[in-house]
This record gives structure tokens, sequence and C-alpha cells, in this order.
């Protein structure tokens, strides 16, 4: 620890616990062996605020496989956890609790019998639990049991349902749910004790569901570690990943939504509107001070790395072609390991260049600590968020040479500066041999550069802004609406064959009170892409048809309206106040649903006289 975070804990500790006031946890759905960039970003995190804010983490986990044991003897020997992070797992403790500690969790009943499990050559069994498959290989039931081997909850599903059901350390019937979300709401109720509290979610698949978690003193986030939009999308306003929607289409129910880079938000306000839960906070390091004014025997200025996972999306494969095609003596080591490891090496292995300039090293924990030895990193990804592994090289004089893709590598690297952006395997290739031609005065200027950028990602910086989030989603009102805000209809709409424009008012056919910050969203039926219109003064909106026509082929939008009232975000549908009166431009057409609600709706071109 430096002098200047001991001062500065000292003067914490000197002011009171900072963190008395509200308790924050982390939440993800597992910590698997070998982790990448989300799981070292959301423990370093809780480090910093144990480190440097004197506050107590705990790393909540729902993954039952997840051996809690094993990880936390494997995070405490790396110090990836220390004195002042817990990681919690909820199998773990709900097979130490007592009949009253699962009674106290709420769950359900039903009179609907318990079916016994038939051993058979469909099963897997562990210590922690056996999971029982169907012919097909889904799984169809998971008995998790306690150290003694009896069983404190059965899980069946079938057919699309789902029975969670607990049992005591008598094997007696407590209680059960029918959806696993609510098994782990009634945990989180538990670990808060719904006291104040700021529960920080990093994964997209618990994202998809948490925003039904809604408690008064319970504050709830989602950080977006990647992008939301698909990697060949040139528009912000979809198609949006999958793996996201849940997150995306429910974002206004989270009490802080959290982007890695300006961008990001940018383009995820212009798809879905803005608001105060909406914060910028890139990932963090700590700043090493290696003397950047000596050039060591071990960093060849032809040395490159590539510090990644072995996926498709991380395209290691044109990092190995660019330096295959870069002049002589340009080497790359590749650290990581995945499932493209093997193609990957027969990739070296088939090129004598490349044979003899690439090596992999497989996974090796703490690996930018090894990256003050290498001239530069390379980043080919295919989209990422914001890449820990270059700011870290960056901090050590590692010169950054990354595809300048949608997100992130822009907000690190100035180009020519103090790294190099490039769009492909040439441009990379190109970037490599410029880097070697300059004159080590040039280089030295290059490393120097680099380090002072990696200073505004240091711990204390980005801990600082943390710590602010926090104190302003904690002061804020309760969760729900402040004041019953009125329903909002469109009337008067129009179109002349290119735009339509419409008319919004109140369900009273009043104007609209405090729409300074409101907007007006058509989002696709599919929820893959969305389109924000502020709301401006005369409250009358014009809509472009070519604007739809590029949003893919979905058939349907629905119109919704964003209400902001403080900190509280209001979002409802839109009435339609005149569906005798359907209008149509270019592609699309208005009309009312069963509800009385509006939405456009693609039409034929036939229909439309072509």
């Amino acid at each position: 620890m430096t002098i200047r975070r001991i001062l500065r804990k000292l003067r914490r500790q000197g002011s009171g616990n900072a963190g008395s006031e509200f308790r924050v946890f982390e939440l993800t759905w597992s910590i698997p062996a070998e982790f990448g960039g989300m799981t070292s970003v959301l423990l370093r995190r809780a480090r910093n605020l144990v480190g440097l804010e004197n506050r107590t983490v705990d790393v909540l986990t729902l993954d039952y496989k997840l051996d809690l044991s094993e990880t936390v003897t494997r995070l405490t020997e790396s110090e990836e956890i220390v004195p002042g992070v817990t990681v919690r797992n909820i199998w773990h403790e709900l097979a130490g609790f007592s009949r009253r500690q699962l009674e106290s969790l709420g769950a359900g009943s039903s009179e609907m019998a318990v079916p016994e499990a038939h051993p058979s050559a469909y099963m897997r069994e562990t210590a922690r639990f056996i999971e029982y498959y169907d012919a097909e290989g889904s799984v169809e039931r998971v008995d998790h049991r306690r150290t003694d081997g009896s069983i404190f909850l059965t899980d069946l599903r079938s057919e699309g349902a789902r029975r969670l059901i607990l049992f005591d350390p008598n094997g007696r019937y407590v209680g059960e749910y029918s959806r696993a979300r609510d098994l782990y709401f009634s945990w989180l109720d538990h670990v808060t004790e719904l006291k104040p509290s700021v529960v920080i979610n990093e994964s997209k698949f618990v994202g998809g569901f948490l925003h039904h978690y809604q408690r008064d003193q319970v504050k709830v986030g989602q950080v977006l570690h990647n992008t939301h939009l698909e990697p060949t999308s040139d528009s912000p306003y979809g198609p949006f990943t999958r793996s996201r929607l849940g997150v995306l289409s429910n974002w206004h129910k989270f009490d802080f939504l959290v982007f890695l880079t300006k961008k990001q938000k940018a383009d995820f306000v212009s798809a879905f509107g803005d608001s105060p839960t909406l914060f910028v906070i890139p990932n963090c390091t700590e700043i090493v001070t290696e003397d950047l004014t000596r050039q060591s025997p071990e960093r060849d200025v032809r040395a490159g790395a590539v510090v990644a996972r072995l996926s498709n999306q991380k395209r290691v494969d044109q990092a190995i072609s660019a330096v295959g095609a870069a002049s002589d003596g340009v080497s790359l080591d590749v650290f990581g390991d995945g499932d493209l490891r093997s193609r990957l090496e027969s990739q070296v292995d088939g090129d004598a260049v490349l044979a003899s300039r690439v090596t992999f090293k497989g996974f090796v924990q703490n690996a930018a600590d090894e990256l003050g030895d290498y001239s530069f990193i390379l980043l080919t990804s295919a989209y990422d968020g914001l890449s820990l592994v270059l700011i870290e090289a960056m901090s050590r004089g590692c010169i950054p040479i990354a595809y300048d893709i949608r997100y992130g590598p822009s907000e690190v690297v100035d180009d020519g500066i103090n790294g190099f952006l490039t769009h492909d395997v040439n441009g990379t290739t190109a970037a490599i041999d410029r880097l070697v031609a300059m004159t080590p005065i040039e280089i030295a200027e290059l490393r120097k550069a680099a380090q002072r950028k990696s200073k505004e990602f240091d711990d204390e910086q980005i801990t600082d802004r943390w710590e602010a989030l926090f104190k302003e989603v904690v002061s804020s009102p309760e969760v729900g609406p402040a004041r019953k805000f009125p329903k909002i209809a469109a009337e008067r709409i129009t179109a002349d064959g290119s735009e339509f424009q419409l008319s919004l008012t109140t369900e009273a056919g009043t104007k609209i009170i405090d729409a300074d910050s409101d907007y007006f969203i058509l989002a696709s039926r599919d929820r893959r892409f969305s389109v924000a219109f502020p709301v401006p003064p005369d409250q009358v909106l014009s809509i472009p048809a070519e604007l739809l026509a590029q949003t893919g082929a979905s058939p349907v939008f629905d119109a919704w309206y964003l209400h902001r009232d403080g900190r509280k975000v209001v979002r409802r549908r839109v009435l339609h106040a005149a569906p005798s009166t359907d209008t149509a431009a270019g592609e699309f057409a208005t009309y009312a649903t069963i509800h009385g609600n509006l939405s456009l709706k693609r039409t034929p071109a036939e229909a439309r006289g072509h």
C-alpha cells in the first residue's frame, strides 16, 4: 500500500466508518476459476472500497455449481480478495439454515406431492448437488445437499414449470417457490436485512430479472460491461444484443445504470432517453510507477503481447496474422486460454513465419504484471467494454495498438500520441512497423504519454466516483413515482409521406406539465430497436419515417412516454387519441391497439401502391 493510500485510509478512519450509513454489495452469477475482465473489475472495486473507503463489501453469487470454499481459498491466495471483502453464495448459506431461518424466507406452500428421485444413468452426483437429466440431456431435477448429505432444496423443472422446494434439517417440508428469482430475492432480503444498501449487479443474465427486485431501502444498479448493440450495427437504435434485452427494456426500473464510456451512454440516450440514473464510470487499475527513462534489456521494441480469452469475440487470429505480416524480428506472446486455443495453435503451426514469432503462454494469473517487459499490446476484439488490460499495459509504458471498435479503445488511446487505433489486420501491421521504425526518443515519448493517460483511470479517482454515485442514489426518494403522473395521449396525427407529426397532451387534453426532460419513444415489439425523441417545448413531434425504415425488419413499433421527476423515471404507453384516423408515412402506418395505445406497423409494399 502506497503512502498516499495509507494517509487516505487514516483520514477515512478518523472521520468514522464511511460505510456506516449504508452497505455495499456486489452481485454476480459466479466467479469462474479462470475469470476475465468483468470479474477482475468487480473484485478490484470491492478491494478499493475496503482499502480506500474503509467499507466492507459482500460479493454475492447465485451459481449452485460454485464451490465456495475452493473459490475463497483461491481468491485469498491470489490476493484478489482482502480482509473486508466476503464472497457469499446463496446455496452455501441455505444449506446451513435452520428451519426457522428457512421459514423466514417467506416461501409459499403447495399441496402437490414431492416426487421421489430415482437414480438413473442420466444423473451427475457431487457432494453439494445431484443433477438428473432427461433423455435429451436437459436438467429436469436438482437435489441440493447439506454437508451431511441431506437435501435442503429440490428443484423440479418440467415443461417450463418450476418448483423449488425447501426442506429443514429433519427432512420436513418448509415451503416452495415457483420461480428461481423469487428465491434469489428472498435471499437478497436476508443479506441486506432491508436496511439502507446499494447492490451493484455485474451479470447481464441476472440483470434480466433483477429489475423486478424493488425495495425502498435497497438501491439496485446494473453495470453494462460490454456493448448493448450488435457488433455489426452501425446505428445507435439497434439491433440490440439479445443477451441484454432484459436489462435494456427495463432499464428505467433500476436505481442506477453504469456505462464504462461516454460514447456508449450517448448511444443509449439516443435509443432510450436520458435520466439522472445514468452514470459513466470507467474501469480502473493501480497505476504503477515504473521508470520509463531506462529501456530494460527485456523490452525489445519488436516484442508484442496479447492478453485475452481465446474466443471468437477477441479475434486473436487477426492479431497473429498482423504480426506474421510485420517486419523482421517482430514477436507475439499470447496470454490466455479458451475454446479456440487449438485452432489458433494450428494457425501458427501451419506457417513457418508465425511458428517462429508467436508463443502461447496459456492462462497466467496477473498477466498484466508481465507487460512491463513488452513493447506493445494488441487488441483486435470484435466488440469489448473499456479494456482494463489496455489501461494496465499503458500504465507500464506498453504501447496499445487497438481496433477502433465502437466503445472503449478510443476513450483510452489517442491515436499517434499514446498508442495507435486501427481498423483491420493491415492497419495493425502498419502500426507495428511504424512503432518499430521510430527513434528511441520518439518511442520513449510515446511510452510516457501512455503512462500519463493511464492515470485518468487510477483506483482512487474512480473509487471517488463510485462513492459519489452511492451517496446520490441512497439520498434519492423511495422507489416509485413521487406523484401520480397523468396518462399521455397522441392526437392530431398527420403525415406528409416522409414523416409523421403528432401532438402530445394529457389524456384530458391539457398541456403536459414539467415535460422539459421528457422523451417520446418508439420501441420495436421484439425489443431489438428503439428510438428516443426529446419532447419539444410545443409538445409537437416530427418523426421521420425513413428513420424507422432503417431499423431492420421489425414489423411493429409501440409508442412510449418517458417522464423524469427528479431521480425517478416513469415509462408508460402513449394513448391513441384518434384511433379512427390512422395515418401512413413511408413504410409505416399508425394504429390503435386493443388497449387504445398508439403503435406503428410496417405496411406491405402492395398496400403502399408499390
